[in-house]
């Protein structure tokens, strides 16, 4: 089956927000108890006796919609589908235009297997609305990608999603993309949970191909400018556009460069490598920034895991979809001679989702040693709250695991396949219990 747990993941966690401060339309105080007491036993991990509470109180209050509706999410959590689907029938046909209805029959379809029409349901949930949201954007194309259904609007919904986010992130200065931001928070998440190599490794690979970037942005702006000016004195003014467009790329990689280049000097300093740390300071000056003003633009380290679970949700996403697309592996490519552009979108596909599925596992692997870390200690996040995530995340990278063996699979490497597989065993998870 394909792989819905993050949507369950967000759809759940986005209802208990709801229930939690709705206890108004609870029909009974002995009632509110029973939703307060079953709450409490769905976060501790005791989905039977929340079960068991939820309905009693529906039987106290029947007609109550938020019990109603709490109750159809725990029955599909639960593996019992049809009951779920039972009580958001009951609930849409009393209220038969109310998004929350539809917004819950889908996540039961997804629980039972039937992304068709969770992704008919989720539609429906957010038809009346003018624009989406960043969440709601990566929650249709995902819901997409498990449908296996119009994967190209998927790609086209995630990118939305994730410029969104980065437009929101920039405050006011360029957009970064979220990979560089990733790894930006993985890297100072890394210093306070003894991860400076694995992070060092991901940063050394990625200020390398920005360097590659800034170079090749700087001679096509040089060349654009000199070949404009060539026979004239003044540049048209669609001339004048382009060129507006190159420098804002080029910023946009130059700040993405020294964001990494200082996040790399702090982890040197960490390990002692003074000169190397300083050779990166040269160099963040020399791309025309100051260095302390760089660092101090840094986050706190909840801010840092925040930013790592977006990451996982959103680029684990986007690398899913991406694979789901017609594209080739390396391999094929050898069958597609006299189709050079077509080769170079097809292999570029394959090649984004694994880059896009590797940070997300790697994001969801450093929240997982920060959350068990001291690192949370010096948090305010409450420790209900932190248990609450430590078990999301468990459940979480074993899904972007499997999305990421999915693509593997696709591409060939059984391997690396295997390895995700193995992975998802030391997970305590199996493919029969993930989907």
């Amino acid at each position: 089956m394909a792989l819905n747990i993050q949507f369950r993941d967000q759809l759940s966690l986005l209802f208990l927000l709801v229930a939690s401060f709705s206890f108004c339309g609870c029909g009974t105080e002995s009632a509110k108890w029973d939703v307060a007491k079953a709450k409490n036993l769905y976060e501790a991990g005791d989905l039977t006796g929340a079960i068991e509470l939820l309905e009693v109180a529906h039987q106290k209050v029947p007609q109550d919609d938020i019990i109603k509706l709490e109750l159809a999410e725990r029955y599909a959590e639960n593996g019992q589908c049809e009951l779920g689907i039972g009580l958001c029938n009951d609930y849409l046909e009393d209220h038969p235009n109310d998004v929350s209805g539809f917004e819950v029959r889908a996540n039961c379809w997804l629980f039972l297997g039937k992304f068709d029409k969770a992704l008919a349901d989720y539609k429906r949930s957010i038809s009346d609305h003018v624009s989406r949201n960043s969440l709601e954007l990566n929650s249709l194309a995902y819901f997409r990608g498990l449908a296996d259904n119009e994967i190209d609007k998927a790609v086209v919904e995630i990118q939305a999603a994730i410029e969104n986010v980065e437009n929101a992130a920039r405050g006011t200065g360029v957009r970064i993309p979220m990979q560089v931001r990733t790894l930006v928070a993985a890297g100072l998440v890394s210093r306070r949970i003894g991860q400076h190599e694995e992070a060092l490794e991901l940063l050394d690979k990625k200020i390398e191909a920005y360097k590659g970037k800034v170079l090749r942005s700087n001679e096509i702006l040089r060349l654009r400018i000199t070949g404009s000016l060539r026979f004239r004195d003044r540049l048209s003014k669609a001339e004048e556009d382009g060129l507006t467009q190159l420098r804002l790329n080029l910023q946009q990689q130059k700040e993405s460069l020294s964001a990494m280049l200082a996040t790399r000097a702090l982890i040197l300093e960490d390990l002692g490598d003074h000169a190397r740390a300083d050779q990166d300071r040269l160099a963040v000056e020399e791309l025309d920034f100051d260095f302390d003003k760089v660092a101090a633009r840094f986050r706190s380290d909840l801010d840092c895991l925040k930013s790592l679970r977006v990451a996982a949700m959103f680029l684990d996403t986007r690398g899913f979809v991406l694979g789901r697309q017609n594209w080739a592996s390396d391999k094929e490519l050898l069958s597609m001679i006299g189709q050079p552009a077509r080769a170079q979108l097809l292999v570029s596909n394959y090649r984004e989702a694994l880059e896009d599925l590797d940070l997300a596992v790697l994001a969801a692997q450093f929240e997982h040693l920060a959350l068990e870390s001291s690192l949370c200690n010096s948090t305010e996040l409450p420790f209900e709250i932190i248990d609450q995530q430590k078990k999301a995340n468990k459940r979480n990278r074993a899904v972007l695991l499997s999305h990421r063996k999915e693509v593997h699979l696709r591409g060939g490497n059984q391997e690396a396949a295997q390895k995700d597989q193995d992975l998802i065993v030391e997970l305590g998870f199996e493919d029969s219990t993930l989907f």
